[in-house]
Parts: structure tokens; sequence; C-alpha cells
């Protein structure tokens, strides 16, 4: 019952850490029920009936504190939902409409995931390597930091403005936060590879356009086959025999006429511990 409480008590303490007008649950809202449903996860035996009971009971009585705070309250029903009525916590982070980015640029998505799978298939059958396959927790990391990069118009791999080049334990955090916990093989989780590129169309359809250019990020990523550690960052990630899952995730913004800028950025997991 301590454990449960000191938790809670945290979860009250980042709630309030910044004021907020609307109880209506926002994107970052929902980064932070996520983040505090995995520290309850770690700290709480959730397949334990009488584990749910208490955390219901510490809701509802931090319910009637917070009564005058839209915002708490509207956040502790997020947790009750999730924790009590004991859905999939990772499928409720995939709730991300991953599609909505692409209805207005006419292109198949499915088809350009496969296309970008299938390319890193290839080169992994010829090495004998076992083949990536597609995660929906991936989905989300990637898409997500693909349209960050977007709204900043900068490729970077910084979750800190000031941060070193590539921050692992930073980035390893920031992946933890969002559901993907990746297991340490051969001291290898995962790793993030980025670009920035663009494709010209002018037809009804431009699928086949966009997949051009990623054909061209990708031949630059081998490119790096004859190069030595740190320069060969995106063939390792490609061809490494540790990592099994990957996805990719682009946002695409209109620039002059018929030019679209995009930014792509694919996620690889060694395998998730859950």
């Amino acid at each position: 019952m301590k454990k449960i409480a000191l938790i809670l008590i945290v979860i009250i303490i980042t709630i309030n850490s910044t004021y907020w007008k609307e109880y209506v649950l926002t994107w970052n809202d929902k980064l932070i029920v996520n983040k505090l449903i995995s520290n309850l996860k770690e700290n709480i035996d959730l397949s334990n009936p009488e584990s749910i009971k208490i955390v219901e009971t510490s809701i509802s009585k931090n319910q009637k504190t917070y009564k005058n705070n839209e915002r708490i309250i509207a956040i502790f029903e997020e947790i009750r939902n999730l924790v009590i009525e004991k859905k999939d916590f990772r499928k409720e982070y995939v709730k991300i409409n991953y599609w909505d980015n692409y209805k207005n640029y006419k292109i198949d998505i499915k088809k350009i995931n496969l296309e970008w799978t299938n390319w890193h298939n290839q080169q992994r059958t010829k090495l004998w390597l076992s083949k990536y396959t597609i995660d929906d927790r991936l989905m989300n990391t990637a898409s997500e930091w693909s349209r960050y990069q977007c709204s900043i118009d900068e490729m970077t791999h910084k979750r800190v403005r000031n941060d070193s080049y590539y921050n692992y334990p930073r980035i390893e955090k920031w992946f933890n936060d969002r559901w993907v916990n990746c297991e340490v093989l051969w001291w290898v989780t995962s790793s993030e590879s980025i670009s920035k590129y663009s494709y010209y169309c002018t037809d009804w359809e431009c699928s086949d356009e966009l997949i051009d250019s990623l054909k061209e990020i990708f031949n630059i990523y081998m490119s790096e086959k004859t190069m030595t550690y740190p320069s060969n960052a995106h063939y390792r990630a490609i061809i490494n025999n540790y990592f099994t899952k990957m996805w990719m995730g682009i946002s695409i913004k209109k620039s002059d006429n018929d030019y679209y800028d995009f930014y792509v950025t694919t996620h690889y997991c060694t395998k998730f511990k859950n």
C-alpha cells in the first residue's frame, strides 16, 4: 500500500508540473498517462485483483481531493480506464492515427512501408539473416519523430536541443516512455536512422515518386558498407544480426509548386521485453 501511495504522489507532482486550462486530454497528457502507467506496471502486479482494487481506491481518493482541477480528474480517469479495465496498454498508445498525415499527399503509405521493409529484407536474405518484421509500437515512435523533425524543419536525433549528436541513453529513455523496451543483446537494443529528401509529383497518385526518392536514400545507406564505425551506422542497422523489429515513419510537407519535402525515420529493435 505504501508503494502504491508513493507512486500516486509522484503522479500528482507530475500532473501539477504544468498549468492547463482544458480538461480534455491533449497529446502531452496522453504521454503523461502512458509514463505513469509504465511506472505502475513496474512497481505493481496489475494481474493481481487485490493490487487493482488498491489502485482503484487510491485513484478515487485522489479524484475527490482534486475535484476542482478538471485536468487532474481527466488524467486519473484515463489511468483508471487503462488499469482497472485491464486494457492492452500498448494498443491504447497505438490509437495515434498514423494515416492522417498522408491523406492530402496522394500516397499509399502501406505500399511505401512494404517497399522499405522489402529492401531491408532483400539485403538481410543475402547474408542469411532473419527478415525484419514490423510492429505498431515502432510505427508510433518513427512517425512521431518524423513529425517532430518536420515541425522544426531540421534533421536531428537530439531529444534535447543542446544535446550531443546521438545521446544513446536519452534516446533509449524516449523509447521506453513510449512502450518501446528492447532487450539488450550483445550490447545492442535499438537504433534510429533519419533522412530528409524531396520528390516532384504532378500526378493524381504520388506513391511511385516518393518510393523513387526513398530508394535513393536507401542506396546511400547501403553505400556505407565499406565505411567504418560510426560512419556506417545506417548500413549496420539494416544488416544487424540482433535486430528483428522495424518500422519507418514519414512526415511530408509541400514546398514549392509540385515539390514535396519529407522526413523519414526508421526505428529498429532487438526484441521487446514485454
